[in-house]
């Protein structure tokens, strides 16, 4: 059997379109709406996050996939724009995120948020 869709779908036409005539079409509009839906809400929003932002994104609780687009890392003002302080600054600690135990700690999203803002 073909594994890819494409092919399941050119070759599976004909036998429909003669079982069901016309309302083949329905069938393949409803299937595609409903794969749209099944994307929109399952798979998280990930353009120009590194592997290791992606992991922190889903491993936050409160992030869902349709507002996943919304996420920033930390040590970031918009997914493009990376803020050199947070990582530059001399008074961070080993770690780089600003905890001077070195526990890898992440930045609370409030004050992330605030700092976004003061920018603004």
């Amino acid at each position: 059997m073909p594994n890819n869709p494409q092919v399941m779908i050119s070759f599976l036409t004909p036998l429909a379109d003669d079982g069901i005539g016309y309302s083949y079409g329905y069938v393949f509009t409803g299937t595609n709406l409903l794969g749209a839906l099944l994307v929109w809400f399952s798979l998280y929003e990930s353009v120009s996050l590194s592997l290791e932002n992606v992991d922190l994104m889903y491993s936050e609780p409160g992030i869902k996939p349709w507002n996943s687009h919304k996420w920033m890392p930390p040590g970031y003002i918009t997914r493009m724009q990376r803020d050199d302080e947070y990582f530059h600054h001399p008074e961070k600690g080993s770690d780089g995120l600003g905890n001077g135990n070195g526990s890898g700690e992440m930045q609370p999203q409030v004050e992330r948020e605030e700092k976004v803002n003061a920018r603004v």
